[in-house]
């Protein structure tokens, strides 16, 4: 495999497991678990992607068009202050409907989510981390744990968008390995704090 090759792998491979797929791509999927009867799903997902992923990613496109971000993956670490701190708070505008109408623990659901978003902020004033390497670990761990341990293959992906992150000169090494070690020690101190994991919900 030549380098153009690579360079196309690495991106599609960046671009398929980007966390704004990821995460609306596991909030539908969980919301077909613990949301019974389709017309409360449905009212959920309205929720969610109309107060919280469509907003998102309109003030993604703002930014990279009034030069706020230079490029789409945010690649300068200071850029990335503005546009977490308008996902936190959709994200919190999201709960506060779905606390209000909707299953609790599908709100805690939601709740720990944004713990870990404003983690991962309060890290990016200090720290460049790869969201990708976040992401990509937390799905995996989840899914291999919310199946008794089957579809430990996923595990796989996690050095594979690392190394894309990191051949598209996005991120170092360290901060692909911070993302995974990041998404490792927050998921167990999740399940710390609230005697759970998500997968239990």
């Amino acid at each position: 495999m030549n380098n153009k090759n690579f360079h196309f792998l690495a991106t599609w491979v960046s671009r398929i497991f980007s966390p704004l797929i990821i995460i609306p791509g596991y909030l539908l999927y969980e919301i077909k678990r613990l949301i019974i009867g389709f017309p409360q799903q449905l009212l959920v997902f309205l929720v969610i992607f109309g107060f919280g992923v469509v907003p998102i990613c309109i003030a993604l496109i703002v930014l990279k068009k009034t030069h706020h971000i230079t490029d789409w993956n945010m690649t300068e670490r200071k850029e990335r202050h503005l546009f977490n701190g308008i996902t936190l708070f959709f994200g919190f505008i999201c709960l506060i409907l779905l606390s209000l109408f909707f299953r609790r623990i599908f709100t805690i659901e939601i709740f720990i989510i944004l713990i870990w978003m404003t983690l991962f902020t309060g890290t990016t004033f200090f720290w460049k981390i790869s969201a990708h390497t976040i992401v990509i670990t937390y799905l995996a761990k989840i899914v291999v744990d919310s199946n008794a341990g089957n579809f430990g293959w996923i595990y796989g992906l996690i050095p594979l968008v690392a190394w894309s992150r990191v051949y598209n000169k996005k991120h170092t090494w360290e901060q692909v390995i911070g993302g995974v070690i990041f998404a490792f020690i927050t998921l167990h101190v999740t399940y710390l704090i609230f005697h759970f994991s998500i997968i239990d919900i």
